[in-house]
């Protein structure tokens, strides 16, 4: 609270010292001229600036794009899979009948000794 009272004071007298062509000076410029080093360093920061928020879009779209694709591809994965249990279940129940079948002829075919 005094802190901010004081520097009120302060640019509050500032100001007044000022004569009213200093003071537009002021108004327009409140930090005071700018060199052209600062003014180069300014404009390359907000390039750089503008370059990164750029690429961490293009970054995000690439990932997207990716997550989709390898999405597609789970998918496609797990419908082949099943598909190939499918076969190997028909399969299976195929080879367990044709053994069945087996042991039960084999049975009956032998001759029983009396």
């Amino acid at each position: 609270m005094l802190i901010e009272s004081v520097i009120t004071q302060v640019s509050n007298h500032i100001f007044l010292a000022l004569m009213s062509a200093e003071r537009w000076d002021v108004a327009r410029y409140p930090f005071g001229s700018v060199s052209a080093a600062e003014a180069w360093l300014t404009g390359f920061a907000m390039t750089a600036l503008i370059i990164a928020v750029i690429l961490v879009f293009w970054v995000t779209i690439q990932h997207r794009r990716l997550e989709e694709r390898l999405k597609k591809e789970i998918a496609a994965l797990k419908a082949d899979n099943e598909e190939l249990r499918q076969q190997i279940t028909e399969l299976s129940k195929k080879t367990t009948g044709r053994f069945s079948r087996r042991k039960v002829s084999e049975k009956s075919e032998e001759p029983v000794a009396t």
